[in-house]
């Protein structure tokens, strides 16, 4: 876990300026020179769809420089998130499991915050090329999601498995019935023919 806090400290402030820029970048793209541009044409095109394009690219220049800081932090949040979710007893296939799963829930969770970074600016140049990138984004995020359900079933499969022990410890059948035990109870029934 100190490893991941380590990885995470270092890739954080990196990661907050590049998304602080984009932010920056957003909000005067959408707030200002996009509505600025409505109305406007150049050489027959009408400005606005042009400024958007222009936001964009700058939107991809900084969030392709952000793409390694973005995939260390989300690195080092699925360990510590994998560590806080696994117990002492954890083998360490299970907690590689518990990180790749984590991984994939971070990696759709920024995937989904970059598309609402272009939606306003996609939209503006043409809607269908906002509803393809969603398309393209629900698809890309079911087969991740797909893969963080693989990467925790065997822990599920594991705790259930410790749940179903330990109601059976407390749950006796015999010839009358179920009878649920309390945990002060001995774990041997008394015999039922004296």
């Amino acid at each position: 876990m100190d490893e991941s806090k380590q990885r995470l400290a270092a890739s954080l402030p990196s990661l907050a300026v590049h998304i602080l820029v984009a932010g920056l970048i957003w909000l005067f793209g959408g707030l200002v020179f996009v509505p600025l541009a409505e109305g406007f044409s150049l050489f027959g095109f009408d400005l606005a769809p042009i400024v958007s394009a222009i936001v964009i690219v700058a939107l991809l220049v900084v969030l392709v420089r952000a793409a390694l800081d973005i995939r260390r932090t989300a690195d080092a949040l699925a360990g510590i998130a994998a560590v806080s979710a696994s117990k002492e007893t954890t083998v360490e296939a299970n907690l590689s499991n518990y990180r790749t799963g984590f991984r994939g829930l971070f990696y759709v969770l920024f995937a989904v915050l970059i598309y609402l970074f272009f939606l306003a600016f996609l939209v503006a140049i043409n809607p269908a090329f906002a509803g393809f990138a969603l398309v393209v984004l629900v698809i890309w995020s079911i087969i991740v999601l797909v893969r963080v359900a693989d990467g925790f079933s065997r822990g599920i499969e594991e705790w259930s498995r410790a749940v179903v022990k330990r109601v059976g410890d407390y749950v006796e059948t015999s010839e009358t019935g179920v009878r649920i035990r309390t945990r002060t109870e001995p774990t041997q029934a008394p015999d039922e023919g004296k």
